[in-house]
């Protein structure tokens, strides 16, 4: 009977030892693309559309001119998820490493590196001359990390003015008799959740605040829930860069979208709200920020 356990014993440590190198084979070649960069974590700070944030995967070796940028970007509401870069390599007067990339048609970004390629720090031209700053710093985050825990607002005393301000000048070219209505109805809507939380399913992703709970599906699928004025919604949603990004359909027209993108500390979590309409002057682009609540033991 001891043989026939030995045996046993043998065939479940070989059959371990198959899983486990699958596996490591699986892994590495699913991570080859980020064993060939660098990832940075970046934030980009755009005069109209607020700061972008995101990953910037550069290639290790400089005789590679191909780079990879992951965030929601401002300009492609949905799916703002991931776009290759042509990286061009130079050098400076202080023979620290200088990187050129197109961010997008009519927007170049000219980076430098610290004197570890830790660091890099430039902006970002816009072909009206306009510059934006832009920096990256190096970090071990992952691509595609789904959002969990809860998150609850910060408030700041600003805020109401903010809001007003980009209300206003979304509405402005509205109709006199629509405009104080379209002014409510924005107020009531973009009033801030206090509080987010994310739980994994095996599906996807549930999204719930203080005033609406909803599905999010990884497979491309929309689901139904109730918004704030009790009318059924439709979300699609994409995962991003240490982010998450909620397409919603409705009956009216126009496009709104939420962004939720985690810090490079994980601790902080900011909230992008995309209305547009077609008759805004233009579209309205608001971010929240949230702090991570840690999980208390009994």
């Amino acid at each position: 009977m001891s043989e026939f356990t030995g045996l046993r014993w043998l065939q479940k440590l070989c059959y371990s030892a198959i899983l486990l190198l699958a596996s490591h084979s699986f892994n590495s070649a699913e991570a080859t693309g980020e064993q060939d960069s660098f990832t940075y974590y970046f934030t980009h700070h755009t005069n109209e559309d607020g700061v972008q944030r995101g990953l910037l995967y550069l290639p290790r070796a400089k005789e590679s001119s191909t780079g990879k940028l992951e965030s929601a970007f401002p300009n492609e509401p949905f799916p703002g998820t991931e776009k290759y870069i042509d990286v061009k390599w130079s050098k400076g007067k202080t023979k620290r490493a200088q990187i050129s990339f197109a961010m997008s048609s009519d927007k170049i970004c000219e980076l430098t590196s610290s004197s570890t390629d830790r660091r890099y720090f430039g902006s970002c031209i816009s072909s009206t001359g306009q510059r934006e700053p832009f920096k990256a710093h190096r970090t071990v985050a992952k691509s595609k990390i789904a959002i969990e825990g809860r998150f609850t607002w910060v408030s700041t005393p600003s805020f109401e003015e903010t809001i007003e301000r980009k209300i206003e000048k979304a509405t402005q070219s509205m109709n006199f008799f629509i405009r104080p209505f379209a002014r409510k109805e924005l107020r009531f809507l973009l009033r801030p959740s206090a509080y987010f939380e994310f739980f994994r399913t095996k599906t996807g992703i549930s999204v719930q605040s203080d005033t609406v709970t909803r599905e999010c599906y990884f497979d491309g699928r929309k689901s139904s829930f109730l918004n704030r004025r009790e009318e059924v919604t439709q979300t699609k949603c994409s995962v991003f860069a240490l982010g998450l990004q909620e397409y919603f359909y409705g009956e009216a027209e126009g496009t709104w979208v939420h962004n939720f993108t985690l810090s490079q500390s994980g601790r902080t979590m900011f909230q992008t709200v995309y209305v547009s309409y077609p008759g805004f002057s233009s579209p309205l682009r608001l971010t929240l920020e949230f702090e991570r609540q840690l999980a208390t033991t009994q």
